[in-house]
């Protein structure tokens, strides 16, 4: 692998607009949610004429933005409705105040959720992801170990939030492989499940439906047999004893 990074422009990044982003609400392993606020706005009087237009502008500003008020970053807003017939002017400030209200889609991510990214580029001893076509993520490894998972631009990636990290409304991600690595693929959506065939975001019930040796998960199975049939042997044997001494 060379230490130079590979990127490709086919990977850029790319705001969903408001129906994309509440349609991703509903995967897995996506952090997202969506909140529904009621704000006051700034405008300038140029949009006197046009407070619609305004309100827009304003609230796109908040776009892959950090937001410590929603705690997260906004992908899309919609649904904008205004509360009130008239603007308030406060003091002398050069701006009308109009309240709204309006839904954000957010992304919230937390350390130990997992999240699904496409590998964007891959470096000596790291490789970068991108996550809703908008996030930036980071897993560093050892050069040996990275050069085992054979990383190709363009693949999907599971993976667990490690760090999150917000300086000047910017994000940053760092992450750790998910525990499927080791059965020697990287797992996407679609094939990291629960013991019971559903999605988790909880790492520690996750496995991989198509990982693994059949054999090895087959003598698991005849072990926990043979224990179980082990206890229920020991447990009958205390029960004749106990009958014994009544008698």
């Amino acid at each position: 692998m060379a230490d130079e990074c590979e990127e490709t422009n086919d990977y850029r990044v790319h705001a969903p607009d408001f129906g994309e982003a509440k349609k991703l609400c509903n995967g897995q392993y996506t952090c997202l949610n969506v909140q529904q606020r009621v704000e006051e706005i700034l405008l300038p009087y140029r949009f006197l004429s046009n407070v619609y237009d305004g309100i827009t502008a304003t609230l796109k500003e908040k776009n892959l933005v950090y937001c410590h008020q929603l705690a997260g970053v906004v992908l899309a807003f919609g649904n904008v409705h205004l509360l009130q017939d008239q603007a308030k002017v406060v003091d002398e400030l050069p701006v009308l105040v109009v309240k709204v209200q309006v839904e954000y889609v957010v992304f919230k991510p937390t350390v130990g959720s997992t999240l699904i990214g496409v590998v964007t580029r891959i470096g000596a001893d790291y490789f970068g992801l991108l996550v809703h076509q908008c996030i930036n993520a980071s897993i560093h490894l050892k050069k040996k170990k990275l050069i085992g998972l054979q990383l190709q631009v363009g693949k999907n990636v599971a993976f667990l939030v490690k760090t999150v990290y917000t300086e000047d409304g910017l994000l940053s991600i760092g992450g750790k492989l998910h525990q499927s690595h080791k059965t020697g693929s990287i797992p996407n959506e679609g094939n990291v499940r629960d013991t019971k065939g559903k999605t988790t975001d909880s790492p520690s019930e996750i496995i991989i439906s198509n990982g693994g040796n059949d054999d090895n998960r087959n003598n698991g199975s005849l072990k926990r047999k043979k224990d179980k049939k082990k206890d229920q042997a020991g447990k009958k044997a205390k029960k004749k004893m106990k009958l014994d001494k009544s008698k």
